[in-house]
């Protein structure tokens, strides 16, 4: 095998695994689908809330996430996961975010979410 065919088969090979990794169905979240997630949230000051959007499966009822949010004192807590359990219309879009709750690390791990 040649040394370009074996570097266009070790490229097609890392290709898949990211898409096998990523999910087929993955899609990045609309501005109005994440906004219906942050209003389903307890938070003091949504406002200046700090998320990390993951890739969507709009085939789940579920949405993991991480946000950095103020506590009482007005200083930040450090990023944790969060799950949204969520509505879908056919096409996968989330029409509404029924609660939201950010987990505890212990809870995080058992919760089905990706790590990042």
């Amino acid at each position: 095998m040649s040394h370009t065919l074996r570097k266009s088969a070790a490229l097609l090979v890392c290709i898949l695994g990211v898409a096998a990794a990523s999910g087929v169905n993955a899609k990045q979240l609309t501005a109005a689908e994440k906004q219906k997630i942050v209003a389903s949230m307890d938070l003091k000051d949504p406002g200046s809330a700090q998320f990390r959007w993951l890739p969507d499966d709009p085939t789940q009822v579920q949405y993991c996430g991480w946000v950095n949010a103020k506590n009482g004192f007005g200083g930040y807590v450090g990023f944790k996961q969060f799950l949204a359990l969520v509505e879908r219309d056919a096409r996968g879009t989330i029409t509404n975010s029924v609660t939201a709750m950010i987990m505890e690390p212990e809870f995080a791990n058992a919760s089905g979410c990706r790590k990042s």
